[in-house]
């Protein structure tokens, strides 16, 4: 999807995407900041239910990043980053 964004060509037809699975519309994805985290966890306020919850941290997350989560089947699942998740900067 990176590769869609910046426009590269990379041999995925519109059939690969209609075999995707959306698991989530960008409107349900939360932003949050890790309270305590290692190399594979990552510990935050869970915003339903306001105690501190765990959930498994994605290949790529640098330490001091904010997660990208998602709620699905009552699990926290933490996204990559991505370069669409950066906010764009305007430019005068």
């Amino acid at each position: 999807m990176e590769r869609i964004d910046r426009r590269e060509r990379t041999g995925a037809s519109w059939r690969d995407l209609e075999q995707a699975k959306v698991v989530a519309q960008r409107h349900e994805f939360i932003d949050v900041d890790f309270i305590n985290e290692d190399a594979s966890v990552g510990e935050f306020l869970d915003p339903t239910t306001w105690s501190m919850s765990l959930v498994r941290l994605p290949y790529d997350h640098i330490q001091g990043r904010k997660g990208l989560l998602i709620r699905q089947d009552e699990e926290w699942i933490a996204l990559p980053f991505m370069a669409i998740d950066t906010p764009e900067t305007v430019e005068e």
